[in-house]
């Protein structure tokens, strides 16, 4: 809807103010809440502390946003700058005053309490980002509805949660904290310039209309790796931290994320890619259409992005996340050695490739070091990869082209075509799964009776 009432400029904009915001944030998160979950004991007496180091760090980062403003403005010669990130500020120093007891119920597997935390949050973003670019049609929306999440999400953690921090900050448990923290902090930055960085290669050397249509394909082509993997691999990040000295039923828990993200993974990421030209034309609008390239090679990377995922929540629920780090540091490298030279030569589509090239390597190296400390072998990914891709692309490949045709065809064609896809997908996967990987096809039909025994 948004990209009806909005421009690929108006994304560009927002998405220049963005690159700032997560700049300083990056810099500035010393990973106190994520030692806080990885820590074995009970946490309690830690949160007043992390409670008070991310309050100050908000208000610090929202400070620094506003005075930032104007330099910022000037420095990309876009004036609309200033009072987006004026806004940003103020919605990030709301963000660092959230109730910490929010991290319990995070370590204590309560998702449903974090569901209620964040739903909310996205309707007041989206509610009111629709609303004001339905009256505005100006970039300004966008950072209404961030303004609007950050607050609800803030007032919502104190209406679920009882507990009610006070400001007290121990510099001892702080530096304990810190320990495992400092490894956090690299990795967010690094993750950060591979994950943003790219934005403002594209902002700099191609422009902010450039800028917005890459964010959107960047965003369409990430949504399983944002949305289902993230989700998974935070689970298991919780849940590798406990059981640090079994790596038999880490590499199961392993190899059982890897198999359920990628059945999502693959048929969404294949949709994408087989089927940009017409669901860009349908779902958002002509305007645009030239995200398309660009959107196919980031379907590859959202594609290799997700399947890492599950290494990342080894590497940090075992204690091992300076591998991560080492990892994150060499993509960094050679993906930016690639990126500038090929954007200024092919544009977004360079940008693109470049980001994929260097995603790959970088998932196969995770990888290589999660199954050495496992002590599993590569065969173990095979099934849990391949039968997914598989099936994945034959799905989509003859709907694609039987129902909708070259070009973006009717809306009816394409929604029939995409549903078809899906249908097939769910048969190809079912039978191949019980042909060639029965213990994952009994996982997964135990996993679905617990999910409906949970929801009766």
């Amino acid at each position: 809807m948004l990209a009806k009432l909005l421009g690929p400029d108006d994304f560009g904009l927002f998405g220049i103010a963005l690159v700032i915001l997560s700049s300083l944030d990056n810099l500035s998160r010393v990973g106190l809440d994520v030692a806080l979950l990885q820590r074995e004991g009970d946490p309690r007496g830690f949160l007043d502390t992390v409670f008070v180091a991310l309050a100050a760090r908000g208000l610090l980062l929202g400070g620094m946003l506003i005075a930032l403003a104007g330099p910022a403005a000037a420095w990309w010669g876009e004036p609309e700058v200033v009072a987006l990130l004026v806004t940003i500020g103020g919605a990030t120093m709301i963000s660092g005053l959230g109730n910490p007891g929010m991290l319990l119920v995070t370590r204590e597997f309560d998702f449903r309490t974090r569901f209620r935390n964040e739903f909310p949050a996205g309707v007041a973003d989206a509610v009111v980002a629709v609303a004001a670019a339905w009256v505005t049609r100006d970039p300004m929306a966008l950072a209404y509805g961030l303004f609007a999440r950050n607050a609800v999400m803030v007032a919502t953690s104190y209406a679920l949660h009882p507990y009610r921090p006070r400001l007290r900050f121990e510099r001892a448990r702080a530096a304990e904290l810190f320990g495992f923290g400092r490894h956090v902090l690299v990795q967010r930055f690094t993750g950060f310039l591979l994950l943003e960085g790219d934005d403002l290669l594209v902002s700099k050397l191609v422009g902010s209309t450039a800028l917005g249509l890459y964010r959107m394909a960047y965003r369409l082509a990430n949504l399983v790796a944002t949305e289902v993997a993230n989700v998974a691999a935070q689970i298991t990040f919780l849940a590798f931290a406990r059981l640090q000295t079994d790596r038999e039923r880490v590499g199961r828990g392993t190899v059982a994320t890897l198999r359920i993200t990628t059945l999502v993974n693959a048929i969404v990421s294949a949709t994408l890619f087989v089927y940009a030209e017409p669901l860009t034309y349908w779902a958002l609008s002509a305007e645009w259409l030239p995200l398309v390239p660009a959107l196919r090679i980031l379907c590859v990377f959202g594609f290799v992005r997700a399947a890492g995922i599950p290494f990342e929540a080894v590497f940090m629920g075992l204690g091992r996340a300076g591998v991560q780090s080492r990892i994150l540091a060499a993509q960094l490298v050679l993906a930016f050695a690639m990126a500038v030279p090929a954007t200024l030569r092919f544009g977004i589509e360079g940008t693109a490739a470049a980001m994929t090239l260097a995603m790959v390597i970088a998932t196969i190296a995770q990888a290589r070091y999660g199954l050495r400390i496992l002590s599993m072998p590569w065969r173990a990914l095979a099934a849990p990869l391949g039968i997914p891709l598989v099936a994945a692309a034959a799905a989509t490949a003859g709907p694609r082209w039987l129902l909708v045709g070259p070009g973006p065809g009717t809306l009816a064609g394409v929604g029939v075509a995409v549903v078809a896809s899906a249908l097939l997908y769910g048969a190809l996967c079912a039978g191949l799964l019980r042909a060639l990987d029965p213990r994952g096809w009994d996982e997964l039909r135990a996993l679905t009776a617990l999910g409906l025994r949970r929801q009766s």
